[in-house]
């Protein structure tokens, strides 16, 4: 005879189901979590690298770049402690601590361990950087390993010389004419030189560390009396450098004569040695030019997001990103995200000297509605067929954040939330070095905001119903394109079997919760 109600067969039915549907869709959710540690593990892992080594363009060579030596901890990225100030040496490049090179890092908060809660463990002679992993065990099987040799950030530098005349295209140098060549650096912070022969041919420095250096050579015979310096930035790879002499007025005849005696000699090379020049110019503008959107819009990394994620907006011209004048002076809103002025974002741009100039002496155009930069070449005239262009819109340096939310209970997997248990969702930001807030509503399915500027974001949630007094947050780096998060409501102690119950049947739609 049949009952009303349940059987205690069915019963038991339901809860075998219950484990079958729990033992498919638990592991799944597990590993996509891990998936997600090991992501945003591994971009700390890259902010570090990155504050120690820069970004491959002028505007930034981290730690090694300023100092000359690799940092004893990461601790020593933030805080300068005993380390030498930064300050230009006589040659006007930079040595010392000029830090912070990981602007949100802090050693004392989770942004200095992994995802799983650990602290990095950082070789302070390879660079090597490793997180634990999962088992939070050094020297497994799912250890989390990278590495950056000083080798990866030196370089050679190629040097040429030539001579100046009154008249006429640049010739070669005798190397009686060449007294001394003088490469100067950072060495522990402290200036430091190295005095360098010269045997009439191109000389190579090599595996000298990345960054700033001035490379000076004094003339003598012809040239007495003369000397030609630059400052230059030394990536990783070949480095070439052109450096020329002017002859002085008055010089006398037979040294006119001697060099038209060369002519044929010249007729081959001296055509050679002008492309060169002019390439070498090209190469150098597009770095200066490359060194300025860096310092707009930063590096893909958490590491910088430049005046454009500290401000939230365009600069209205270069000068902005190395003079703050009126604009917002820095600081942590009350979400703890950076908005302000935060500068230099260019360090080594000067808007008074050449820097801010192409290769052939002409100032850089640029459009603060677009962010193009535009070299007029060796022609000196915009407009014409060898400009140089660098474009960068607000599209690039934009992204949308597309946001899922669970709830964790005191037991068992996560689970959708009830869009009734959600009461607000708020996206903090910075908007013309102004802080910003925009709420958003929630209907129980993902949500994105679209278009939102790179740098740094505070997400939060608070709950009702079931999660009411609880509350979720997270500061994260919005990257051009889609960025994913996932936000999680604990519900309190002392919750209803029944809403257990009705979170514990949602269980098979559960969201991915990956991170871009």
């Amino acid at each position: 005879m049949r009952r009303d109600g349940f059987s205690v067969y069915g019963i038991m039915a339901s809860v075998a189901m219950v484990g079958v549907l729990s033992s498919v869709f638990m592991p799944m959710s597990v590993c996509r979590a891990e998936r997600s540690r090991h992501e945003l593990t591994v971009q700390r892992m890259e902010a570090i690298l990155t504050g120690m080594f820069g970004a491959d363009v002028l505007a930034s060579h981290g730690y090694f770049g300023d100092m000359g030596v690799l940092p004893p901890d990461i601790a020593s990225l933030i805080v300068r402690g005993a380390q030498p100030a930064f300050a230009l040496d006589t040659n006007g490049i930079r040595v010392g601590w000029n830090g912070p090179y990981v602007r949100h890092l802090d050693p004392n908060s989770a942004l200095s361990e992994d995802l799983w809660g650990m602290p990095f463990s950082y070789d302070g002679v390879t660079a090597q950087l490793t997180s634990s992993g999962a088992d939070r065990q050094l020297g497994t099987a799912d250890d989390i390993i990278l590495s950056a040799t000083l080798e990866a950030a030196s370089g050679d530098l190629q040097v040429s010389m030539l001579g100046v005349l009154a008249t006429g295209p640049p010739v070669p140098l005798d190397p009686n004419d060449v007294l001394q060549v003088r490469v100067s650096y950072s060495n522990n912070g402290a200036p430091a030189t190295q005095d360098l022969s010269w045997n009439g041919s191109d000389f190579a420095l090599s595996g000298i560390h990345s960054g700033v250096h001035a490379v000076t050579v004094s003339g003598r015979g012809a040239y007495a009396g003369t000397s030609s310096s630059v400052v230059l930035v030394v990536h990783p790879g070949l480095n070439r450098l052109t450096l020329a002499l002017e002859k002085p007025p008055g010089g006398s005849e037979s040294d006119g004569d001697s060099e038209s005696e060369s002519g044929s000699f010249e007729s081959v090379f001296m055509p050679m040695s002008v492309r060169q020049a002019e390439r070498s110019r090209h190469e150098l503008t597009v770095q200066r030019m490359e060194a300025i959107l860096t310092g707009m819009f930063g590096a893909d990394v958490l590491a910088s997001h430049g005046y454009f994620g500290d401000m939230g907006v365009l600069p209205p011209d270069i000068a902005s990103l190395i003079v703050r004048g009126a604009q917002p002076a820095f600081a942590l809103d009350t979400n703890g995200i950076p908005v302000g002025w935060n500068g230099p974002y260019v360090r080594h741009l000067d808007p008074n000297s050449a820097l801010s100039e192409d290769l052939w002496g002409m100032p850089f155009s640029y459009d603060g509605v677009t962010a193009q930069l535009t070299s007029s070449g060796a022609d000196r005239q915009i407009g014409t067929a060898d400009d140089i262009i660098l474009p960068a819109t607000l599209e690039v340096a934009t992204g949308d954040l597309q946001v899922s939310m669970l709830g964790v209970l005191a037991t068992g997997p996560p689970v959708p939330l009830d869009p009734n248990d959600v009461l607000q969702v708020q996206v903090s930001y910075s908007n013309n070095g102004a802080p910003a807030i925009q709420d958003l509503s929630w209907n129980g399915s993902d949500f994105a905001l679209s278009g939102i500027h790179s740098g740094v974001h505070a997400v939060a949630v608070n709950g009702t119903g079931a999660y009411a007094g609880t509350s979720s947050s997270v500061m994260l780096v919005v990257h051009p394109g889609l960025n994913r998060l996932t936000l999680a409501l604990e519900k309190p102690a002392g919750g209803s079997e029944s809403d257990s119950d009705s979170e514990s049947e949602s269980d098979s739609f559960e969201q991915d919760d990956d991170y871009n």
